[in-house]
């Protein structure tokens, strides 16, 4: 807006004010006293521009489009949530036990199965650290504390993901969708609106249910979702979300965040396996072992991508591509180039159905 009030171009026009018979040249008297004022003018331009930016939705920083996304439309961004994870143990633990794992430290909240039929007790674990970092470590945990009889105590399956504060430029979008489509009593805005603001859920897609013959059920609704780490979410999340919206128990009668008589199925998202077979040729020195780990977490990068537009897609389906998957792979150190790829035994795309999302199976080379 004021990109033309430069250091030099306010100088210049202040010196063009100042008669000629005057010394003006750079050293004069002249020149130093305009030359700081110059520059202190072009910084108060500068702060105008920043702060004309934070009028608009569309060019303000976090806090100015926070401001206006609650008077507007009484949005804030999504705050961190705490991993839920699922602990075993070889004895009775505390409820309120602290164990650790790696950098991160957990908390017993819930016995899941303290029969200890199978010899293990099964427990939810929260993890004290909010964001997605709560999700990435397994294994051994180590008691903080003394528990009679414990010798081994491990920290295993992702329940319900934690989730980091919401990304600016994602809670930009949210408020500017949220003028296109208005959420009411129950449309599909509402039940995207209300499902996606559950912890863990990564998104959701709606439609009227059917029945085992495939016919409509009137007043019945199928919500399917993801979890918010894009994975199939467990079943513990969808219990979750269950009993938030329409609590199975009075199906239909309000209880929970659909109207009455809505009865609403919450279902996960299916995950389709997806093996890959390629031909590599590879550098001196290097084997397949060498860099089966870096080709796996390619893939997987590649699947996360196509999985977040899970829900963007509505009715269209995620198409998981040969090329793009031999793009990737190429880009590894060590992978001169690469022919043959097969999905599933097959050399073609994958075309997953509109519940389905990517999830990589074997990969060979």
């Amino acid at each position: 807006m004021y990109e033309e009030k430069t250091y030099e171009a306010l100088l210049e026009e202040k010196l063009s004010l100042v008669d000629d018979k005057f010394d003006k040249r750079q050293g004069s008297p002249i020149y130093a006293a305009l030359a700081p004022n110059s520059v202190e003018q072009a910084r108060l331009y500068s702060h105008l521009a920043w702060l004309h930016n934070q009028m608009f939705g569309d060019t303000a920083e976090r806090d100015g489009l926070t401001r206006i996304a609650r008077d507007t439309r009484g949005l804030s961004p999504s705050a961190a949530t705490y991993a839920v994870r699922k602990c075993v143990a070889d004895a009775v633990l505390p409820l309120g036990l602290s164990v650790s794992l790696d950098i991160l430290n957990y908390t017993i909240t819930e016995a899941v199965d303290e029969a200890g039929s199978s010899g293990e007790y099964v427990y939810k674990a929260v993890c004290q650290e909010s964001g997605e970092i709560g999700n990435k470590y397994s294994g051994e945990a180590i008691p903080n504390e003394f528990v009679e009889g414990l010798t081994a105590v491990r920290i295993l399956d992702v329940l319900i993901p934690g989730e980091d504060e919401e990304d600016t430029e994602a809670f930009r979008k949210r408020w500017r969708d949220n003028f296109r489509s208005m959420a009411f009593g129950g449309n599909k805005t509402d039940y995207k609106e209300k499902i996606n603001g559950i912890e863990g859920v990564g998104g959701v897609k709606t439609a009227r249910a059917r029945n085992a013959s495939g016919e409509v059920q009137g007043g019945h609704v199928l919500a399917v979702i993801i979890a918010s780490d894009f994975s199939v979410p467990s079943l513990s999340l969808v219990e979750k979300v269950q009993e938030i919206i329409d609590p199975v128990e009075n199906a239909g009668e309000g209880d929970g965040l659909a109207p009455i008589d809505h009865t609403v199925h919450i279902q996960a998202v299916t995950g389709k396996v997806i093996n890959v077979a390629t031909t590599l040729t590879l550098d001196t020195g290097y084997s397949f072992e060498d860099i089966k780990s870096f080709v796996e977490g390619t893939v997987d990068k590649y699947f996360l991508s196509i999985n977040k537009e899970w829900e963007e897609k509505g009715n269209e389906s995620i198409v998981v591509r040969i090329a793009q998957i031999e793009s990737a792979i190429l880009k590894i150190i060590g992978v001169l180039d690469i022919t043959g790829t097969m999905l599933n035994g097959e050399e073609k795309n994958v075309i997953l159905d509109k519940y389905e999302i990517a999830v990589r199976g074997e990969i060979s080379g």
